[in-house]
């Protein structure tokens, strides 16, 4: 994480990135870090004085979806790859690992392009079966006979 990072206070003067590898693991476990020990026994400690939440690494992008913080993620096609096939797979994929998210998360694709691929693919085919018909049309109207054509 980062202290002092954003979201920050104006004129924040700090700014460190933190790397901790320890045995804990939750927010509680390290809100339970103790600071400093008063001379009357009491304990300062890391919750009492920050607030402790898991969250990213690095806030300092933000990348929104309808208008509510999202996590971004860009899946390229790899060349000679099938994009229909891909996005399948990925959609598969985003299904089963769904099943894991914490509650209310939910995985959208913004963006895709296979639309486009479908809509071109069915252009293809509708231009290939017209082109039959109009040669078939020409042969016939030339031969004059259905037999030839």
């Amino acid at each position: 994480g980062q202290l002092g990072g954003t979201p920050s206070v104006d004129k924040q003067a700090l700014n460190a990135t933190i790397n901790a590898q320890s045995q804990l693991q939750t927010p509680e476990q390290f809100r339970q870090i103790t600071l400093r020990v008063n001379q009357d026994g009491s304990l300062v400690t890391l919750g009492n004085v920050a607030t402790v939440e898991l969250g990213g690494e690095n806030y300092n992008y933000l990348s929104r979806y309808n208008g509510m913080q999202a996590a971004g993620m860009n899946i390229k096609l790899a060349s000679g790859a099938n994009e229909l096939q891909t996005d399948q797979l990925v959609k598969d994929k985003i299904a089963e690992l769904s099943q894991y998210f914490p509650h209310g998360l939910e995985a959208k694709v913004a963006y895709e392009t296979t639309p486009f691929v479908k809509a071109s693919i069915k252009d293809v085919v509708k231009t290939l079966l017209e082109a039959i018909l109009l040669v078939f049309l020409v042969m016939y109207l030339f031969l004059q006979n259905f037999r030839a054509t």
